[in-house]
């Protein structure tokens, strides 16, 4: 009898190891994955603050915003055994809209925000992404040379309104109609634009007098929309409005171009 026992435990010990092997499985897959996001590489005085974003398929799973000593160097959340965005912002003022990401309101110019933006697969026990914070928006000075007093408003209008949870650009209605800074010197902030379709109005008050492709000039200077960090731009426009001078910040040569009325 005793060795008819043993055999029949030794017969059923399989499946009961089988049966646990399975469960032990199934409890880590419902498990979160622990995240840890690196900040080694994050300069704390230009990014004094930031504001971290992770989302799934069905939205927000952790944001937090605080002042980016809090998260160096190492940052560790949970999340969902899943496919995540990770989005870090810094300087986005209050263009962030949870479950969205950064949301320019029509009228206003892009935020001078910088971006780290990653997909990370999180079906795992554990991840680590390191955060490097990228320029996300072009500083654009236009320069209007004239010879009158008379007050012109310049009027740029693209189709680019944002950056999704991806960190990609959102097409969507863009206008912003800067003010003068100095002299006859306007300045405007731009998102990363998706094609060469931005555009320029100049009007006198009573109507628009000229319509510049600006997003077209751009591109024909070879300014690279894609670049990891945008940099920023300088325009000229002469009196008589047929001409267009270009000048990238970092480059040794400017782009002119001769517009034909």
């Amino acid at each position: 009898m005793i060795k008819k026992t043993n055999v029949g435990l030794m017969l059923l010990l399989p499946v009961l190891l089988s049966s646990a092997a399975c469960s032990v499985k199934e409890q880590r897959d419902d498990c979160p994955c622990r995240l840890v996001l690196d900040f080694t590489d994050v300069d704390t005085l230009a990014h004094a603050s930031v504001r971290v974003s992770v989302s799934d398929a069905a939205g927000a799973v952790y944001e937090r915003s605080s002042a980016s000593g809090g998260f160096c160097p190492e940052f560790g959340i949970s999340v969902p055994r899943c496919e995540v965005d990770v989005n870090v912002y810094s300087g986005e003022g209050d263009c962030f809209d949870p479950g969205k990401g950064i949301v320019i309101p029509y009228g206003e110019d892009c935020p001078p925000v910088f971006m780290h933006s990653s997909a990370v697969d999180a079906r795992c026990e554990s991840v680590r992404d390191t955060v490097r914070m990228h320029k996300n928006h072009c500083v654009v000075d236009l320069y209007m040379e004239k010879e009158d007093d008379r007050e012109y408003e310049l009027c740029l209008k693209g189709n680019v309104s944002g950056y999704g949870l991806d960190g990609q650009p959102v097409a969507g209605d863009f206008s912003f109609c800067p003010s003068v800074v100095r002299g006859y010197a306007y300045r405007a902030c731009l998102p990363r634009q998706l094609d060469s379709s931005l555009m320029l109005e100049i009007d006198d008050g009573s109507e628009v007098l000229k319509t510049f492709a600006l997003g077209e000039y751009i591109a024909a200077g070879g300014y690279d929309w894609d670049a990891p960090d945008l940099e920023d731009l300088t325009v000229h426009i002469d009196w008589a409005m047929t001409a267009v001078t270009l000048t990238v910040s970092g480059w040794d040569w400017v782009y002119e171009c001769e517009i034909v009325i």
